[in-house]
């Protein structure tokens, strides 16, 4: 067992007030619950802090209270570095999960297979010892390949938590709180009419 001092008081800090320092810290601070609670390391995810906070804040920003029901916000994010964008848009797409629990996630790609590597890197992520001591065990009975529910959740909702969509599934019916498409165009339809099919 590890004592945590206070540097300023020189007395020992609870284990109690620690979890809940951390928690609050991984509820705020996406950074920090991908580098110190997940445990990314450097060649993992290979940007500087100084460029990732930005990004989280931006993300994090306020929404316009205007949108309607119907109205959605599109955010846009490129980045030269593949690993940086999947883990950094992981964690925060984490990080909503775990702010609140009754979220419905889509990630498409280009093909479902590889948008269902996401989601199973983050279930993998949700069964972390850290996180599970941190706020709870969130695996559920619908803890599946290409999507699941967190067992936290409290409302009755049809869609799971988290769903992987390739261009060829079918979307109708399919609600969600968060979109994230990632790499929609690769090398099978880099040409007109696969642009065009990703356009629609």
């Amino acid at each position: 067992k590890v004592l945590v001092i206070d540097g300023d008081t020189g007395r020992h800090i609870p284990d109690k007030l620690l979890l809940r320092e951390q928690a609050a810290l991984c509820l705020t601070d996406a950074y920090y619950l991908g580098m110190e609670v997940i445990g990314l390391s450097r060649d993992e995810f290979p940007a500087p802090e100084d460029e990732v906070r930005p990004m989280y804040e931006w993300l994090d920003r306020p929404r316009p209270p205007s949108l309607g029901p119907r109205q959605v916000q599109l955010d846009f994010w490129a980045s030269p570095r593949f690993t940086r964008k999947t883990y950094g848009m992981a964690v925060w797409n984490l990080q909503q999960i775990i702010r609140e629990p009754n979220s419905r996630i889509i990630i498409d790609g280009q093909e479902r297979q590889s948008a269902g590597d996401t989601v199973k890197l983050m279930r993998e992520w949700l069964e972390l010892p850290e996180l599970v001591r941190l706020f709870g065990r969130f695996q559920s009975d619908d803890w599946g390949k290409f999507e699941f529910t967190v067992a936290q959740r409290d409302r009755a909702l049809r869609d799971p938590t988290v769903r992987a969509l390739g261009l060829d599934n079918s979307e109708q019916g399919k609600r969600c709180d968060i979109r994230w498409w990632d790499d929609l165009i690769g090398k099978s339809n880099n040409n007109p009419e696969g642009i065009l099919k990703v356009e629609q």
